[in-house]
């Protein structure tokens, strides 16, 4: 091995911007740097040259730094003296993002890290202490012997050193034994004295290496200590960054879950608000539909009314024109006296015939009149249309009554005249037997146009029932609507809440990392 007044650090690392730092630190110390890759190169390179100081890495395995160790303790005296650090992060400007969330971090100029100068001011009082103790090991090593005088000196732990390294006080090559014993004697001395010098100073020296010996084991031992948890410490702070590492990996995944479950509610609520659009098109289509049916149907109505007013116009008529030959009659009947009697039993057939249809028309009327009463109840319109019907019903009955009055009076007076009146009578009774036909022939017409009303009435209420449906149902549908929209608004908070949470996660994220790089 070749020896240099230099000092000579010796790095394990692999990254480089820590290896850009550390050359720009030890150049400033004016110190020689090696770098090795792995713990296999640095064992390489202490074999080619002994260093002053080693810089491990802070996650280096137990298995690379017991080689380590084992080598120097190989060495013995030549590598008492090496420093074995744990070098730590150093800080730079801008410190990159190396998390799985790297694409979601922004980079921020802040200091992480070891600064650079304290780092430096660190690695000066290690090489100063390896100088110190490679200069104690230096003077503990044997003396090498003596070629001159084959004398030793002997401690007082009866050590033996050669003091062949030791200069004496020369003696005169041309030496007699006729020289003066005074001056021999005084050239002994003098040996002695310096032996005596030499080996008091060499016992301060020995005592001196001994104690620096012992403080670098107690140093190193320390150093090995703090190595040792700084190890601990490294192997806890990539326990932690594995840990966040899973914590962030789990929040990605539970954000890009919880966002694909909320574009597929978004997608699924826009499908079922545009289902419930065409279902409310739709029901409004039908209730305008309805409501042309409806239309229809009013008119309908309107026109059976009319025809059934018509028709009791010409009922009317018909009594009128049945007056008008009553009182023809009425007049036979005065000159047919004589058969007053046929005409009396005829007239009372004719008048049970009479009652009862009076008691039927009256049973329609009432029918009539519930059936417009019903009607009203439920269209406001229809109740004054009902209000002509029953005073157009009243005043045939207040004709029917006039008519009642004048049958009372003509039989009466054909009780006084029935002999004279019987061939009259009987033309009479045909004559109001085909009137009586005439009013039958009305009353069917009537309750043909009551039943025409009444499937009107029914036809409009079923339209009334469908067009209340079909609101129902546009009703429904817009609930349903109402409902999607609330659904796609508590949607987008979820995704709102997952983005938060996805925010929430990258900042444990940067602080997990921001912790992992302090560490």
């Amino acid at each position: 091995m070749r020896k240099s007044t230099t000092p000579l650090i010796l790095a394990i690392e692999s990254d480089r911007q820590q290896i850009t730092q550390l050359k720009s630190v030890v150049r400033e110390l004016g110190a020689e740097l090696v770098l090795a890759e792995s713990a296999e190169h640095a064992l390489a390179a202490i074999g080619r040259r002994v260093p002053d100081l080693i810089l491990t890495p802070p996650l280096l395995s137990p298995k690379d730094d017991g080689a380590l160790t084992a080598r120097l303790r190989e060495l013995g005296q030549a590598a008492v003296h090496v420093q074995m650090v744990s070098m730590p992060i150093l800080a730079t400007s801008a410190t990159q993002s190396r998390g799985p969330l790297s694409v979601l971090l922004k980079t921020k100029e802040e200091s992480v890290g070891c600064a650079p100068e304290v780092f430096r001011g660190q690695l000066v009082e290690y090489l100063e202490r390896a100088a110190v103790e490679k200069r104690s090991a230096a003077l503990v090593r044997p003396l090498p012997a003596a070629t001159v005088a084959p004398d030793a000196a002997v401690d007082g732990n009866g050590a033996e050193h050669e003091l062949g390294s030791i200069q004496l006080p020369a003696v005169p090559e041309t030496f007699t034994a006729t020289a003066d014993t005074k001056a021999l004697e005084e050239h002994r001395a003098a040996i002695e004295a310096a032996v005596a010098a030499a080996e008091a100073k060499f016992a301060d020296q020995k005592r001196a290496a001994e104690q620096a010996v012992r403080a670098a084991a107690e140093t190193r031992a320390a150093e090995e200590q703090r190595a040792v948890q700084a190890a601990a410490e490294a192997k806890s702070a990539e326990d932690r960054r594995a840990a966040a590492d899973a914590a962030v990996a789990a929040a990605e995944a539970k954000f890009a879950d919880e966002k694909r479950a909320a574009e597929q509610a978004v997608r699924a609520a826009g499908e079922t608000r545009a289902a419930e659009e065409q279902r409310a098109r739709k029901a409004a289509a039908q209730a305008k539909a309805l409501e042309e049916r409806r239309a229809a149907i009013e008119t309908a109505v309107a026109a059976a009314e009319a025809k059934l007013a018509d028709q009791q116009r010409a009922a009317d008529q018909a009594v009128r024109a049945a007056a008008e030959r009553r009182a023809a009659e009425e007049q036979r009947a005065r000159k047919a006296a004589a058969e007053a009697k046929a005409l009396e039993e005829r007239l009372a057939a004719a008048d049970a015939a009479l009652t009862a249809a009076e008691a039927k028309f009256v049973k329609q009327q009432r029918a009539a009149e519930d059936a417009v009463r019903a009607a009203a109840e439920k269209r406001a319109t229809e109740e004054d249309r009902a209000a002509k019907a029953t005073a157009s019903a009243k005043a045939a009955e207040q004709r029917l009554a006039t008519a009642d009055k004048a049958r009372t009076e003509l039989e009466t007076r054909a009780l006084d005249r029935h002999r004279a009146a019987e061939q009259a009578a009987r033309t009479a009774a045909e004559s109001r037997d085909v009137e009586q036909q005439r009013a039958a022939r009305a009353t069917a017409d009537a309750r043909e146009a009551e039943q025409a009303a009444r499937a009107a009435v029914e036809t409009r209420i079923a339209e009334e029932q469908r067009a209340a449906k079909a609101t129902a149902d546009a009703k429904a549908a817009e609930q349903a609507t109402r409902a999607a929209v609330e659904k796609r608004v508590a949607e987008e908070q979820r995704a709102a809440k997952a983005a938060a949470d996805a925010d929430a996660a990258e900042r444990a994220a940067q602080a997990a990392v921001d912790t992992r790089k302090a560490e």
